[in-house]
């Protein structure tokens, strides 16, 4: 077996090992992602009643449409929960063989390297949040620069063919071409530093011929709602100035240095803290010391790139047009170009082998270690079970999680799945991702009114105010708007139930609450 065919049987061998996790419990304990899964079904089963009667379709031409779009018609043949499994691998497929296709594009030669980091690095911080769309559309983006720079010499095919591909990102998801944009542009400038011949015309030349792939992108951004939806930077600055007069600005920005930190350290995040911080540090010893002995190498034209991505993580404000959690998505960016730069210097000796059987172990225990966190959740999805047999079908369902002021990680194990998953598998109505501006979805009818009536407010830092989360019970049993909530960690209720509630069903750490 000769060279390229060993790094094809690793490379699909990597690929394989990536799905393992997927099959560690029936539902995956990703934050988002089936919000969205859910939202599918409910678009393509709108002919039942209890859809019917508190959802609308509201198709129209937005940039976040991709997994809308193919996965609406696999929710109307599929079990949802098989789906979700199948949409799960089609995301760390697309980011996998995406960043593979431009690796090869670079460095002209099959490698061992990429698919090996990769191994340890597609269960991201990102996946973990679940989010899908922009998942999808940046493993396209990989694809398409490397597209572009295989046809590059000849213009009108290479414009044509990253055009199409640029619109197709842009469907995905509007911020994952506003990263092509940035990584085309840099690579291209970086390809221009290193050029024998370097002239301002031909750099303006190439500029013309990228800016034309944003050209009716842009025009359609600019006629959907999206473009003026709130979370634009102006409203950044808005939130600067207030905290600046309310005296906490440098207690806000301690709390993004930490947490922006966090997102880097754990780029790619198992279950396990300790786990993460260890082998992203001895994954960049392992590169540092490769580099230094000159067995890896760095492509010279992604030194912008990677400039430009790593001052992004530091000045990225945390949304844009309505996307939440924008600066948490560019360390995984700046993982997987860099992924993309780095290969193996050939002849590959025995140093060099060493390294690189260190960075596969590094994956194979991430990888392990994630099914077996994920594993609990197969015996969490039992008691969720149990507990949802007393609903009745087309019941209104809400959830309680006490988090405290860190809601994406302050309640473990997670249960950000179950409220969608009551109107994925258990015949329930409860509240779903349903913006104008960025999803396709209406609620309206009856669970409408629970959601304009029930809504608190979203100041994450009230949710650590003690009794925050019995003063929302309490509110939910007056209003009586909705049926039941579900509610994980109810030990951490400060309060007895309010009057009104009961608890109508128990199993493990997931409690029923009727609420009328």
């Amino acid at each position: 077996m000769n060279g390229t065919a060993r790094v094809g049987v690793l490379t699909f061998g990597c690929a394989i090992l990536l799905m393992i996790p997927l099959l560690a419990t029936p539902v995956l304990p990703l934050i988002d992602f089936y919000n969205h899964i859910a939202r599918y079904y409910v678009l393509s089963h709108l002919d039942e009643a209890r859809l019917a009667a508190n959802y609308a379709s509201a198709w129209a031409l937005l940039p976040n449409l991709g997994l809308d779009a193919l996965a609406t018609p696999l929710l109307g043949v599929m079990p949802p929960l098989a789906a979700a499994r199948l949409i799960a691998a089609l995301i760390l497929l697309v980011q996998f063989s995406g960043v593979i296709f431009l690796h090869r594009t670079l460095h002209r030669r099959a490698d061992p390297l990429p698919a090996v980091l990769l191994l340890g690095l597609l269960y991201s911080y990102i996946f973990n949040w679940g989010f899908s769309n922009f998942l999808l559309g940046l493993g396209l983006v990989f694809w398409n620069l490397g597209l572009w720079f295989r046809l590059r010499e000849r213009p009108v095919i290479a414009s044509a063919a990253a055009s199409a591909g640029a619109l197709a990102i842009f469907f995905c998801h509007g911020f994952a071409f506003a990263i092509y944009g940035v990584l085309l542009g840099a690579l291209e400038f970086g390809r221009w530093l290193h050029a024998r011949e370097r002239t301002v015309g031909g750099l303006g030349r190439k500029a013309a011929l990228l800016a034309a792939q944003a050209i009716v992108p842009v025009v359609l951004f600019l006629r959907m709602p999206t473009s003026s939806a709130e979370g634009q930077s102006g409203s950044t600055l808005d939130a600067i100035r207030q905290h600046a007069s309310g005296g906490t600005l440098a207690e806000r920005l301690d709390f993004e240095f930490w947490y922006r930190l966090r997102t880097i350290f754990r780029v790619a995040e198992s279950p396990y803290l300790l786990l993460d911080l260890a082998t992203f540090i001895g994954t960049a010893l392992l590169i540092a010391f490769a580099l230094w002995k000159g067995w890896m190498r760095l492509h010279r034209w992604c030194w912008p790139a990677l400039i430009g991505l790593i001052l992004l993580c530091a000045a990225m404000p945390p949304s844009l047009f309505g996307v939440g959690y924008v600066s948490d998505r560019i360390p995984l960016v700046v993982a997987l170009l860099l992924v993309s730069a780095l290969a193996m210097s050939e002849p590959i000796g025995r140093g060099a082998r060493a390294v690189l059987a260190a960075l596969f172990t590094i994956g194979l225990v991430r990888i392990a270690a994630i099914f077996i966190g994920w594993s609990a959740y197969a015996g969490d999805y039992a008691d969720y079970t149990r507990v949802m047999a007393a609903v009745p079908e087309g019941a209104l369902v809400i959830d309680i999680l006490p988090t405290g002021e860190d809601k994406r990680d302050g309640l473990t194990p997670r249960c950000q799945m179950y409220r969608p998953l009551a109107v994925l598998t258990h015949g329930s109505v409860a509240p779903l991702f349903a913006s104008p501006s960025q999803q396709p979805l209406r609620i309206k009818g009856p669970l409408e009114s629970a959601v304009v009536e029930s809504n608190g407010p979203n100041d994450s830092s009230l949710h650590a105010r003690p009794g925050y989360y019995d003063e929302r019970l309490a509110m939910l049993g007056k209003e009586r708007r909705y049926d039941y909530a579900i509610i994980c960690g109810r030990e951490r209720l400060t309060r007895p139930l309010p009057p009104g509630v009961r608890i109508a069903a128990e199993s493990g750490g997931i409690a029923l609450l009727q609420l009328r």
